[in-house]
This record gives C-alpha cells, structure tokens and sequence, in this order.
C-alpha cells in the first residue's frame, strides 16, 4: 500500500496497529525488566521486537524516541553483559532494527516514497565515506564506536523520512519527544535542586556510571544533567524541547493545549538554564530567531513572555547572577572554558597537513575508552574538529554539505507550503538544523547518541511531508480511490 495516498481510515488502521504492537512490547518488557536478562524470555522480546519492526516500524520508532532520554538508567538497573551496559545495548539494537528494516522494506518495494533527494544522499555520502575509514583504524572496537557516534545514527534519518508519512504519525512523534522531554526536565530540576540527590531516592549512581570527569557542578552548585551526566548534551536536548514548544504554542494550527505547552515550555528552559551552558543559551537564541523570522507571527512572543518569565524568576535567586555572569564570560570556569576552545582550534590547525587525513577513527571523543588511543586533545569541545582530527577534511566537508542540504530542503518547505502545521514543522527543522551547526563549534554535545538519534529523526520526519499532502496540477494529483 503506497502511505502517501492512503485513505484516513487506513492510516488509522496502520496507526492502531503500531500502537498495539508498542503496547505489546511495553508489557513484554515490564515481564523481563525485574528478572533481568532471562535468555528465552530476551529472544522472545527481540524476535517480537524484530517483527514489528518489519511490519509496523513506526512502532519501534516511537520506542526509540520514548527510551533514548532514558538509556543512562537502563544501564544501571539492567546488568550489564560483559563490558557492554545492557541499556545502551537496547538503544542500538532498536536503532539497527529500524535502520534494517527500512533498507528490507525499500527493497522490497514497500516505501514508494522518493528518497534520491539531496538530504537524503547527503547523509548516504557521508555515512558511506566513514565507512571506508573504518578498516584502517588502529583499533577496530574503537572505530566502530565512534563510526557509530559520527555517522551511524544518522540513517535514522532517510527511515524516518518513510515512516513519518501522516500527519497523525508526525504528531504523535512531537508528542513523544515533548513528553519524553519534559520527564528529563523535571529530573534536570530537581537534580539541581537536591544536589544530585534525587538520583540516590531512585537508586541511580550517576558517577559510578558515567564516571567523575564530567563537569557535574558549577562553582560548588550541581548543573542540570538530567541523569546525562552531561550538561552540554542536556542543554541541546532542551533548547530543541523549547524551540518545538514555542512553535506550537505560538500557532493555531495544532490541536493542543497551550497551558499544556506553557507548562512543558516551562520545564524545559529552567532545566536549560539550570545547566550552565553557555552553547545551549546560544542555540535557544538562535532557534527563536529562526522560528520568528520564518513565521513572522506576533503570537511568537506569547512563548517569549514565558522565556522572559522563567529568566525574571530565575534572576531573584541565588542561580541567578551566576547565569548571568556565565552568559557574559565574567565567571572564572567560563573565562577559562572559553580560552581552552580558542586555543583547541590553534592545535588543530597548527597539524596542517596531517588534517588531510587524520589520525584514525577511534583516535579522539567518547570511543578513545574501546580503542586504548591517547587522543591527540584531551578536551575538543568542538564537533567539527572532532571529525577533523579523526578522519580529515573529506569528511568534515561532507558533513558541512549535509548541513547545508537538510537547511535548504526545510527552508523550501517552509517557504512553498501552504499548509500551516506543515510550515511550522519545517520552521522548527531550519531552527533545529542550524542550532546543532552553531551548537556542534562550541561542544561535541552531538557526539551524544541521544541527541544523535533525535535530531536524524526530528529532521527526517519532514524530508517527505509535501509527497502525502494534497497536491494540485496533473503531475501531482491525488489518486482517486
């Protein structure tokens, strides 16, 4: 059946379907989740799993979507197999289920939709291009991980492009990711507010998980991590949260409850600011201009009045200057964070030559723990030089193009749409798109397999919306059925 024309009463019955087969999964994972890893019970789960994803893969995205925020406490709940932690395991075998089962069902002729767009080729290019770095790397463990980290994910972008092909399926995603969102918000807050106590109560030991060199507090007060361990990657995660807020809060188009989205607005940004970083502050300011020019609606400054609200709030405590004094650069980590990532680019530029090509995969970021390599800087802060320093320019300028592709293809749709929920939606990718170009010169957040997951597909669940709308002229004509 070719979605893009499916009557509303089918793609109602497809949707029915993928909810029953996540409810199902969700009730098989309560019977495993308190025995722990009981071998038949697992290959029950990830047969079913398998299933699904073949024949009602939205499912398995939604799953993914809903776990991702949460996969740090997996790890700890769930024993780990070896020196893999179980909950990360989860996370990469939903990711790999869908992935494959998108490349299956284009074989086999089941996603009709056109995916030989420049987004989508982009993103093939460069995961292709990564690919052949892989058996030249030192340590092939540590080549895999951070192939994974750089470039694997985002083949959860061309998937999504075909399993988001509703507008019922487009909200439920948005849903999911504000729902999810708002939990690890709260967490965020009250993280912050306890210091890191709260995470005692749920029996979560972050720094034995994640270990005691991330930057947990700032001037002796806990950053908001959201069980992350990484205030940066957070901060990402709640200026997209924020952004997707704004946006539908400010239009008429949706079918929401806008108290519902001023709460959740709420939540969102004091946990970003709560986290003391100073590239997710960026990324929310540009992500508001983004949205704000694109719209061009007063309504926007309904959300805004909430961003000014939280920020009024916040400056009456005694977190208050300290955010501000860490915006202005005035603070003492913030004087010195920030000449670190001065002086990173002098390092990386100063290698001239040796930049064509790199040092390996493997070689620098999260995955130097698998590969046993020394990297060559111990801190980057930086995504685009982390891909520098592995693999060379070829692929930097790769991922540049792939930037720049998913950027026009979203402003076009913005532009030549005239559906309004589809206009907002594409505003919010643009937004999205160049938040994470800006985010990634100034943190590795989107080395984050969190981000990494949600940002492919956010993205890629616009890539195709214009194919399933209405369209006029005998080129695009609707089907009769």
């Amino acid at each position: 059946m070719d979605l893009r024309y499916c009557s509303g009463e089918a793609a109602r019955r497809a949707d029915t379907l993928s909810v029953i087969a996540f409810a199902t999964l969700l009730v098989m994972a309560a019977i495993v989740w308190p025995a722990g890893t009981v071998a038949v019970t697992g290959v029950c789960v990830a047969l079913a799993t398998w299933a699904t994803a073949l024949f009602a893969p939205f499912s398995i995205l939604v799953l993914l979507i809903a776990y991702v925020p949460f996969q740090t406490f997996a790890d700890f709940a769930l024993p780990p197999a070896g020196s893999i932690w179980m909950g990360a395991l989860i996370r990469d075998a939903l990711a790999g289920m869908l992935v494959l089962s998108w490349m299956l069902r284009r074989a086999a002729g089941l996603e009709r939709n056109p995916w030989t767009r420049l987004p989508q080729l982009a993103v093939i290019s460069y995961v292709s291009v990564m690919a052949v770095y892989i058996p030249f790397a030192a340590s092939l463990a540590g080549a895999m991980i951070s192939y994974r980290n750089l470039a694997l994910y985002l083949l959860l972008l061309p998937a999504s492009a075909d399993f988001v092909n509703t507008k019922s399926r487009l909200r439920t995603v948005v849903a999911v990711v504000l729902g999810a969102s708002v939990i690890v918000g709260l967490l965020g807050i009250a993280e912050v507010l306890t210091s890191q106590a709260v995470f005692g109560w749920l029996g979560y030991d972050i720094e034995a998980l994640m270990g005691s060199d991330l930057p947990f507090t700032y001037l002796g007060f806990a950053r908001a991590t959201g069980g992350t361990g990484n205030p940066l990657e957070f901060g990402l995660h709640m200026a997209i949260a924020g952004i997707i807020c704004m946006t539908y809060a400010s239009s008429n188009c949706f079918n929401w409850r806008r108290g519902y989205l001023a709460v959740v607005l709420g939540v969102v940004l004091l946990a970003l600011a709560l986290t003391f970083a100073r590239s997710a502050y960026l990324s929310l300011l540009v992500g508001i201009l983004t949205v704000a020019l694109l719209l061009r609606r007063g309504r926007f400054l309904v959300p805004l009045s909430v961003l000014v609200a939280v920020m009024v709030w916040l400056a009456q405590t005694p977190y208050g200057d300290m955010v501000g004094a860490r915006v202005r650069v005035e603070d003492d980590p913030g004087i010195t964070t920030a000449d670190q990532r001065i002086e990173v680019w002098g390092q990386v530029l100063s290698r001239g030559s040796s930049l064509w090509s790199g040092s390996g995969l493997g070689t620098q970021g999260g995955a130097t723990e698998r590969s046993g390599a020394t990297p060559l800087l111990h801190i980057t802060d930086n995504y685009y030089a982390l891909i520098l320093l592995q693999v060379g320019w070829v692929p930097l300028v790769l991922f540049l193009c792939m930037l720049v592709a998913l950027l026009i293809r979203h402003l076009r749709l913005a532009h030549s749409t005239g559906d309004p929920e589809i206009k907002a939606y594409a505003a919010i990718c643009t937004a999205i798109v160049l938040m994470v170009a800006v985010n990634a010169g100034l943190s590795s957040a989107l080395e984050s397999r969190t981000i990494s997951i949600l940002v492919a597909i956010l993205l890629g669940s616009a890539l195709n919306l214009d194919h399933f709308l209405p369209q006029t002229g005998a080129r695009n004509a609707q089907p009769s059925r």
